[in-house]
């Protein structure tokens, strides 16, 4: 699978979301949580959902990465998916 990320889009985005509100983390977070969900996703389906190979392979703990799962709502069943995340 190959995920192509427009980085200057985001960048863009950000800035864009940012201008009125200045109570913002930076575009280093804001980048990452647009780009983590597809990557843990993307890395259980790679290892058939082996949380303790995913974590090996991403260089994380092992808690790190079911933190980050819970954080964007990723649910390993037989398949993997992400939780729709309502504001």
């Amino acid at each position: 699978m190959q995920i192509k990320i427009d980085l200057q889009h985001l960048l863009l985005d950000y800035e864009m979301q940012t201008s009125a509100d200045q109570s913002h983390s930076g575009a280093y977070y804001h980048l990452l949580a647009q780009i983590e969900p597809a990557f843990f996703s993307t890395l259980l389906a790679f290892t058939h959902s082996n949380k303790a190979h995913a974590a090996r392979l991403a260089g994380i703990h092992y808690s790190t990465l079911e933190r980050k799962l819970k954080q964007y709502g990723i649910v390993i069943n037989k398949k993997i998916s992400i939780k729709s995340q309502e504001k």
